[in-house]
């Protein structure tokens, strides 16, 4: 449900706002966001996650405020009541850009080998709705391809909510040694496909006693500049690695993943289409890494994550980056013969 929420509620056009890129509200008044989450057990990881999501979901809403708490199953009504008529009065603050960097999850030191693991399976899960041209594969095979190069065995497999893909997927993880996931941002989260996909590997490997080490690495892209968006994502997919027992060796963000790729492969990316050498070393750097038996190194982050136009301020990339989305929005409308006033309608007002 949240996947597709937030569409009919906005409008295609992006400004800044509390900081960063959103697109504009489509009406002129939204409601504030009160979010419950539910646990069995305390998790003050999940909970932390939970209200993050909650917070970034009223940023993309444009709720005026919101507030996120998270109660237990065997909480008594009295103590239900009384969490309840907190939430409804309080107001909790958003998150900056600083508390989002706090949430990179930490390396698991016991993957970090320093021994070169040549003959290991790779496994690419993408998660992206796209069929073709999609960024996440595009990442996502590069990353492959170049894990080919030393000797690794590969396999990739396109996630879909899909129960008859469940004995494929489970055999496929069953196999790798490093698990690769490579997904687009769907409001500040994985899609659902790669949440389900999750859960079910991970109640799998919790009924197999001992199961035996793996690694698991993240892609995570987003439509807006700032790569920043992706850290809650990153966040769950450390969660899951601790639930089901695997190994995190790290993750990347990227911003104007659509912008940067458009899904074409990396290495054919058109001129017309700003530059992506920082992508391709970034990458570079996190296969060397991978395939040594490391995790992935803060330097391959930041090189992922940086303005793809070196010499120019970050401010003037954003301010770019809004005006030609906008215009591309619009020509692919006429293309389709939606005139600008329907990109603008309110239909529920």
């Amino acid at each position: 449900m949240v996947d597709r929420l937030l569409s009919p509620l906005n409008l295609t056009y992006m400004a800044v706002s509390q900081g960063e890129t959103h697109h504009l509200p489509r009406y002129y008044r939204y409601p504030r966001l009160a979010a419950v989450g539910v646990q069995s057990t305390p998790d003050p990881e999940a909970e932390k996650i939970f209200k993050t999501l909650a917070a970034r979901n009223a940023l993309q809403m444009h709720a005026p405020a919101y507030a996120a708490s998270v109660v237990k199953e065997t909480d008594d009504p009295d103590r239900l009541r009384r969490a309840f008529k907190d939430l409804v009065k309080r107001t909790d603050p958003w998150p900056g850009k600083n508390s989002m960097q706090a949430m990179l999850p930490p390396i698991d030191l016991a993957a970090r080998t320093g021994q070169p693991r040549p003959s290991q399976r790779v496994l690419l899960l993408t998660g992206s709705s796209k069929t073709r041209q999609s960024t996440s594969a595009a990442l996502g095979s590069f990353l492959v391809d170049l894990l080919k190069g030393y000797a690794c065995q590969t396999e990739t497999l396109h996630l879909k909510a899909n129960p008859q893909q469940e004995a494929q997927l489970l055999s496929a993880v069953d196999r790798a040694d490093l698990v690769l996931l490579s997904f687009p941002l769907y409001n500040d989260a994985p899609p659902y496909a790669v949440i389900k996909t999750l859960q079910t590997i991970a109640a799998h490997r919790k009924a197999v006693p001992g199961a035996r080490p793996q690694r698991l690495v993240a892609i995570s892209n987003n439509g807006f500049p700032e790569a920043h968006h992706n850290i809650p994502a990153l966040a769950i997919c450390h969660q899951f690695s601790q639930e089901s027992g695997m190994q995190w060796v790290g993750g990347l963000t990227m911003g104007a993943g659509e912008a940067l790729c458009k899904g074409q492969p990396l290495a054919e990316i058109k001129r017309s289409l700003p530059p992506v050498k920082h992508v391709r070393q970034a990458l570079e750097i996190a296969a060397a890494a991978l395939a040594g038996g490391n995790p992935l190194s803060e330097h391959a982050a930041r090189k992922i994550a940086a303005n793809p136009l070196p010499l120019a301020p970050f401010w003037l990339w954003r301010m770019i980056f809004i005006r030609v989305a906008a215009g591309r929005w619009e020509k692919e409308a006429a293309e389709n013969g939606v005139q600008k006033e329907w990109l603008l309608a309110r239909p529920l007002v």
